[in-house]
């Protein structure tokens, strides 16, 4: 199993596929100058691969190249974030 991972700054969120089937995702929303992570799935069957942590150090790696603060209100975000 290969898993690829892509962003989309339009909807605002990182996302894992296993070929074309979605099996994750970490969505963020925009407040001035801040991204605040707020969910962070990934399917059962995938869990324990470390793909939701990717999924959020994406997320964190767009927000350097943005420039812009981020926050987490989703509990496994802000664990990985360590905020």
């Amino acid at each position: 199993m290969s898993i690829q991972y892509t962003y989309d700054a339009d909807l605002k969120q990182s996302m894992a596929y296993d070929g074309s089937k979605q099996v994750g995702f970490c969505r963020y929303e925009v407040q001035g100058n801040t991204w605040t992570i707020y969910t962070t799935h990934v399917l059962d069957e995938y869990g324990g691969q470390g793909i939701a942590k990717k999924l959020v150090l994406i997320v964190e790696q767009e927000a350097k190249k943005q420039e812009v603060q981020l926050k987490a209100t989703c509990w496994y975000a802000a664990k990985v974030l360590r905020i």
